[in-house]
């Protein structure tokens, strides 16, 4: 096995990973438990048509003719990751991703607000992006976008 790749041997379910499991795996030789963020995997993708809180370690495509607004989960671990992705047939701003009291989104040294007003809003109705939560409850990193973010 290559380095930096683990290797899981059984499942609870007798299948595919539930969000619920928690495997057990070799990384660096040691055996090492990891929690499943979905079947197979991967996480789930939602499309939504209104206001939504966001669920961890989940995927959201806004579809509407109007913005929406995707508020962080007010609880977070760290290694949570949320995925949101505008939709070409959407809106000309499809999503804002608003914060919840003291929390930050940050990518480098730009960062929202951290009065509970912050939020990030795209510049094009297909813009991505990825986010990592880095600090319980409070802080997620951008760790990929494609399009530009403006950030209040």
């Amino acid at each position: 096995m290559l380095p930096g790749y683990i290797k899981i041997s059984q499942f609870p379910n007798g299948g595919s990973p539930t969000l619920a499991d928690i495997e057990t795996g070799l990384r660096g030789g040691v055996n090492t438990n990891f929690n499943a963020i979905g079947p197979s995997g991967l996480f789930g993708w939602n499309i939504v048509t209104s206001n939504t809180v966001m669920q961890n370690n989940n995927g959201y495509v806004p579809q509407s003719g109007s913005t929406i607004i995707l508020t962080l989960p007010l609880n977070s671990v760290f290694g949570d990751i949320l995925w949101i992705t505008g939709a070409y047939f959407s809106a000309t701003v499809p999503w804002v991703i608003q914060c919840g009291p003291a929390q930050v989104i940050y990518d480098g040294t730009v960062l929202t607000n951290i009065s509970g007003s912050g939020n990030i809003t795209p510049d094009n109705k297909t813009t991505s992006v990825q986010l990592l939560c880095t600090a319980a409850n409070t802080a997620y990193q951008v760790l990929n976008s494609n399009g530009n973010l403006l950030f209040a």
